[in-house]
């Protein structure tokens, strides 16, 4: 049977198709979908390490595996302020001791922030650290100072170098610095998480959020004289005969809303 030019010309239009319909069921079937499932519950701090964001998750994938190497949450308040917050590392609770006397001791492993995989076979639960990346750009100029102080204290004729810094312009200004780059208030927070991998990956939109009223803010806000305390400690261990005195830092738990169900 002769094909004719007609059908010649049709086979060609679908040939050049077949490229398009190949990446379509590329895209379809073997790029890793991914699901984020957070706690009920979120750790909201603020410590010298900033504008603090923890929680426990879980991450699965269907189709195939994923690599992530960049993991980030942005939070939205309803005023509009944004904020977006880095992976820092994350932890996963290998098991738990109970002594004789009732009490329990939980062993956890850590895990720096470089890379994780997340599997189709099994679900990966981990409890994530977030920092705020803008935080230490803020305070590193004004810490900078006071290590520059601290440094030449020590090689002058000071008996103690550290409580001499503790009590200069350039601690002060340090730890002032704290109280105002401070940005947790009151409201709604809408929160979205972001994953990045060397590869094409496809991650379910999701929002949730929460809300932070007065009360917590003061609660936070007592960390800065915590703080202030905590920053001290370190310049003091530089004398080996010093024994740190150990800060706990406040804490708030708001309860996370799945806003799109």
């Amino acid at each position: 049977m002769t094909t004719t030019a007609a059908e010649i010309v049709a086979y060609i239009g679908a040939a050049a198709w077949l490229p398009q319909v190949v990446r379509w069921l590329y895209h379809k079937y073997s790029i890793p979908n991914i699901i984020v499932v957070p706690d009920k519950k979120v750790s909201i701090g603020y410590t010298v390490f900033g504008p603090i964001f923890n929680l426990n998750l879980a991450l699965s994938s269907s189709r195939s595996d994923a690599l992530i190497h960049k993991f980030d949450v942005s939070l939205y308040h309803k005023d509009g302020d944004v904020h977006k917050l880095s992976w820092q590392g994350m932890s996963e609770t290998v098991s738990e001791i109970k002594d004789s006397t009732g009490n329990r001791q939980t062993i956890s492993k850590e895990e720096s922030a470089i890379a994780f995989k997340i599997g189709t076979s099994s679900l990966f639960q981990k409890f994530v650290r977030f920092q705020d990346p803008s935080f230490f750009e803020s305070t590193n100029n004004t810490q900078n100072k006071m290590i520059d102080r601290f440094n030449k204290l020590q090689n002058s004729t000071i008996q103690d170098p550290a409580e001499a810094t503790i009590k200069s312009s350039e601690f002060e200004e340090f730890i002032k610095q704290h109280s105002d780059v401070f940005w947790w208030k009151p409201g709604k927070y809408k929160i979205i998480f972001h994953l990045d991998s060397p590869n094409i990956i496809k991650v379910k939109k999701h929002e949730f959020s929460f809300v932070l009223n007065q009360k917590d803010i003061d609660h936070l806000k007592r960390n800065f004289d915590i703080i202030k305390n905590d920053h001290a400690e370190n310049l003091r261990a530089d004398n080996p005969s010093h024994k740190r005195i150990p800060y706990d830092f406040n804490w708030v738990h708001p309860v996370l809303v799945d806003d799109l169900g």
